[in-house]
């Protein structure tokens, strides 16, 4: 039922409400697509093409295809994305993933003396340090 705050002169509807919350995740998936299709938009008129121009690029043969991919509505494939990224030389989605640290050094106690082990995360690999010298370990740590 609707209610009128007086003092802020708003309407509050609990059903309304709750449609509205239960709509959240979808409106982030839209806000998604709507940029990304900016973001696409934006490339291709700072390149100076228009659509029919931006399709052959692509090499397809439907202008319409184009007109939905920049409504915002298109779920995109990732060989698309990916081909979109090339010909407008941009990055749509960031798939890359940043090196962590990769060598771990750990002090670990061996029958009684300390030594330290390394992982080196790149090769997959255990290295004891064991007297000075680096030895490769059989099992990982």
């Amino acid at each position: 039922m609707a209610k009128k705050k007086h003092d802020e002169d708003v309407y509050q509807d609990d059903f309304l409400s709750s449609l509205l919350e239960a709509s959240a995740p979808f409106q982030e998936e839209v806000d998604f697509k709507m940029k990304l299709a900016a973001k696409i938009i934006k490339a291709v008129r700072s390149k100076g093409w228009n659509n029919t121009v931006f399709a052959e690029k692509m090499e397809i043969a439907s202008l319409s295809i184009i007109t939905k991919w920049f409504s915002g509505t298109h779920n995109f494939e990732s060989t698309t994305l990916n081909k979109i990224q090339n010909v407008l030389g941009i990055r749509l989605i960031d798939v890359e993933m940043p090196l962590a640290a990769t060598n771990m050094t750990m002090q670990v106690i061996l029958g009684g003396q300390r030594e330290y082990k390394e992982y080196d995360e790149l090769a997959q690999n255990t290295y004891i340090l064991i007297g000075g010298y680096k030895t490769k370990a059989v099992a990982q740590c």
